[in-house]
């Protein structure tokens, strides 16, 4: 827990009064002041309150009945809200817009017609003396695509959540049969004041659980669903109903909540808040920071179609920092991160702190066969190319030991998706080493290993085990970084592409690592050397 001094952050104790249930009056006040506040006095925020544009549809509140209406046809003004939530079940049986039912749902339905979270929604919007609601579900008929109209539903759902005034987020139903306005459990920490004495001096002190953020919303059900991180950043503002009240967000004022309403002011640098805006700076590194912390973020999430949509659902922060970092964007990388940032590891025991963590998959070994023209293909070498969760180990300390000579738009010669496809490929150039497979596992040549391993300790984990060659494949492993501080280096496990002469595919990470001893070795670089072969280049697909 965070105790912080009372004078530097505001509280709201009468949230932990609140009984089974979130008030919606009371959530309404605090939605609005919040809002109020934004439009009124925020000079980072947009001021603009009518859309540039409006969606197809909408719904129209109008208290205890809504309507869907056509923007164009009605010639409407004024905002409205887009909303997010969860659908786990897909054989949920709730109302949805559909051919048969447009025109019943046009000339009006009550309100308590509509799901759950949904008719609470739109009670909160209609509270907030908002008219106008966007739901998928209500305000699009699902229809087959092709590619092309696939890559342009990406673009008409950014148009809708940037038009709107805020994003309305219902982060803790998992469907919307269920209610998103109830309490916050006893397990989950709200903060609270104590009066303090002793060696720290008589004061007041405001304490927050670690894991307040995290329990209350973050790690809610909304939190696992991977489309709404960009639904998140495409917004100018985001209201979540989080557990027992409400979260806020907007450029000037992030991570609030009923309980701290003016955020978390002191104490953020001490906790992991989430990202929710791009950061408004030149500094390369922390825009670098930004971009990992939201791969990771985003690769432990759950994409519902991550054959056609693994790089769609980060495009939109992608080109706004390849606009910032002026830098070119490929396949989940940025080509001045490279080669640190080919460093990914699919361990989620790197990351304890992630509750979500998934056995990674190959994305090409989950679609196999069910492939049509939407699917994507994605490198082997780019975390884009998993589902599941990633880590990627900072370059701070770091020295590189490959160099990135070139990128090129190439035919993929072992294409698992579509044949005659094409990929980005990489060639680069490092120090190499051909090992063979043995139970699994890459194995050096014990004429080289055997005098090093003393000193010495070699793992090698696979990206995905249905990748496991068969006894006696040849590998390759290519080195990328050099850790002077740990005495480690890290790189690739590659295995040969049919018909590519020096083509490969990653297929897992490997380490080399200097065991502490008594007697110090400082020629651990040099073992590391001529145990492998000459620098040479290599392409990557």
């Amino acid at each position: 827990m965070l105790a912080i001094p009372s004078s530097s952050i505001m509280l709201n104790s009468a949230i932990r009064n609140r009984s089974s249930s979130l008030p919606l009056h009371e959530a309404i006040a605090s939605g609005r002041r919040w809002l109020d506040e934004c439009l009124d006095g925020h000079e980072l925020c947009p001021k603009d309150t009518q859309p540039s544009s409006y969606p197809d549809l909408l719904l129209e509140l109008d208290g205890s009945t809504v309507r869907v209406i056509s923007p164009v046809e009605r010639k409407i003004s004024g905002p409205y809200v887009a909303l997010s939530y969860c659908c786990r079940d897909s054989n949920s049986d709730f109302l949805r817009l559909s051919a048969s039912n447009k025109e019943a749902l046009e000339k009006g339905i009550s309100c308590f017609e509509l799901p759950t979270a949904f008719r609470e929604a739109a009670e909160l919007v209609h509270g907030m003396s908002i008219h106008y609601l966007w739901i998928d579900a209500l305000c699009k008929i699902p229809q087959s695509q092709s590619h092309e109209e696939h890559n342009s539903e990406w673009a008409e759902l950014e148009a809708i959540y940037t038009n709107s005034i805020f994003n309305l987020a219902l982060a803790t139903v998992e469907n919307p049969t269920e209610s998103c306005l109830g309490g916050c459990p006893s397990h989950v920490g709200l903060p609270f004041q104590v009066e303090t004495s002793g060696l720290i001096g008589d004061d007041v002190r405001t304490v927050v659980p670690y894991e307040y953020h995290p329990k209350s919303l973050y790690h809610q059900p909304l939190g696992c669903r991977a489309e709404s991180m960009q639904e998140r950043f495409w917004s100018p503002r985001v209201l979540s109903i989080g557990l027992g009240e409400l979260f806020w967000d907007c450029t000037q004022l992030q991570n609030a909540s009923e309980s701290l309403p003016q955020g978390p002011a002191a104490m953020a640098r001490w906790t992991k808040l989430r990202q929710t805006f791009i950061p408004r700076t030149s500094d390369r590194k922390k825009l670098e920071e930004f971009w990992w912390l939201m791969v990771e973020e985003y690769s432990d999430c759950e994409l519902a179609h991550p054959e056609t949509d693994k790089l769609a659902g980060l495009s939109y922060i992608a080109n706004q920092l390849a606009s910032a970092l002026d830098d070119v964007y490929i396949a989940g990388h940025f080509w001045k991160t490279l080669p640190y940032s080919l460093n990914w590891r699919v361990d989620p025991q790197l990351a304890p702190d992630r509750e979500r963590s998934r056995k990674p998959q190959r994305i090409a070994n989950m679609v196999n066969n069910k492939v049509d023209e939407r699917t994507l293909e994605v490198p082997s070498w780019s975390w884009a190319s998993m589902d599941g969760t990633v880590y990627i180990s900072r370059p701070w300390n770091f020295a590189s030991l490959a160099d990135v000579e070139a990128y090129t738009l190439a035919p993929v010669m072992s294409n698992k998706l579509i044949k005659g496809a094409r990929s980005v490929s990489l060639t680069i150039r490092t120090y190499c080493l051909e090992v063979h497979c043995t139970d699994g596992k890459p194995v050096i040549p014990q004429s080289l290993w055997t005098p090093l391993e003393n000193f010495h300790w070699f793992r090698a984990k696979l990206d995905d085990e249905q990748d496991t060659p068969a006894n006696g494949t040849r590998l390759l492993l290519a080195a990328l970084i050099e850790d002077d501080r740990m005495c480690t280096w890290e790189g690739l496990v590659l295995q040969q592409v049919e018909a590519g002469e020096d083509t490969y595919q990653r297929i897992g990470h490997f380490q080399f690592h200097r065991i502490p001893a008594e007697e110090p070795r400082e020629t651990w670089q040099d073992d590391y050397r001529s145990m492998l072969d000459q620098r040479r280049a290599i392409t990557l697909v």
